[in-house]
């Protein structure tokens, strides 16, 4: 009997490890790296991201409609990052969050993004 609870002790655990991945508790292990403004370029768009220190994140799309109007969406964001997570909790959606696994390149100046197997956002450092 003992040995059965070790067992559904351990794998509660394990479930709970697992799970966690994306918390509020998170620490502003390497947040520093982050702020800054970012540019990612599509084909029909250029994204803005620019996060500050105080932890808010601006994200400004400037979409093309190939005609002589351009649209423009802006979106704030509370953001925090842990040494796995990007957490982004875009406040004008019902506090909708959504959490990144993260990875910087070319001497921190690319940052990728990713989110549940959706291509990832491959960021560019300006400033």
């Amino acid at each position: 009997m003992k040995k059965r609870l070790l067992l559904i002790e351990a794998a509660v655990l394990l479930l709970a490890v697992g799970l966690s991945g994306c918390t509020e508790n998170s620490s502003n292990f390497g947040e520093s790296k982050f702020i800054g403004t970012w540019i990612h370029h599509t084909i029909l768009s250029d994204d803005t991201w620019i996060f500050f220190e105080n932890g808010t994140a601006k994200i400004v799309k400037y979409t093309s409609n190939f005609t002589d109007e351009n649209d423009t969406f802006t979106a704030w964001s509370n953001y925090s990052v842990d040494d796995r997570k990007l957490s982004m909790t875009i406040s004008q959606y019902t506090n909708y969050t959504v959490c990144y696994d993260y990875e910087f390149s070319n001497e921190g100046n690319r940052l990728t993004l990713k989110y549940l197997g959706v291509r990832p956002i491959v960021l560019s450092k300006i400033q």
